[in-house]
């Protein structure tokens, strides 16, 4: 029999190598996380949603994102160093980091989104590249669903590969869950 946690992360996984529309993805995680709340009538399964504020980053440079504004319900992380928040609690996790582009890309421009949990799991995103229709890429996603302790940090890091211009980057509406 599969758990939930266990269809969560072939779930996740799955979504690694697919090009699908990110309601989707939300849509789909939501369900998987109703059903392990409603297991045994137990709810262990705490969420932070989270934004951060953009930074300029510059042609051919790498910013990290801060991870600057939380709107709870739950407080999973210290922030008290924005670019490399830190997980309180240990448990299972499933971080979805939604990164932003606040201005328009040169045609051929692109970037590359890197999250990285616990000091060394990585999961990156490369945007299309930007053409004369669409001067915004569409947004990246990243998931990953790892084991945390306290002191593990999570950084999400911007490269700029616009080739002319420096382009401001930004997060909104990441979400960081504490299965178990």
């Amino acid at each position: 029999m599969t758990t939930a946690l266990e269809e969560l992360r072939d779930t996740v996984n799955n979504y690694r190598h697919q090009d699908i529309p990110l309601q989707s993805i939300k849509d789909d995680l939501n369900v998987l996380l109703d059903e392990a709340e409603n297991m045994n009538g137990v709810s262990q399964i705490t969420h932070e949603t989270l934004s951060g504020t953009s930074v300029l980053v510059s042609n051919g440079g790498e910013e990290t994102l801060p991870w600057t504004s939380t709107f709870g319900p739950d407080t999973l992380l210290d922030r008290s160093s924005p670019t490399q928040p830190v997980v309180i609690e240990a448990g299972v996790y499933a971080i979805h980091a939604d990164t932003i582009q606040d201005d328009a890309m040169t045609v051929g421009g692109f970037y590359r989104a890197t999250l990285t949990v616990g000091g060394g799991d990585q999961v990156v995103s490369v945007s299309p590249p930007s053409n004369a229709d669409e001067q915004f890429p569409q947004a990246s996603t990243l998931v990953i669903v790892r084991y945390l302790t306290p002191s593990d940090t999570i950084e999400l890091v911007i490269e700029n590969h616009d080739g002319v211009n420096d382009i401001n980057f930004g997060q909104a509406g990441s979400i960081i869950q504490r299965i178990s």
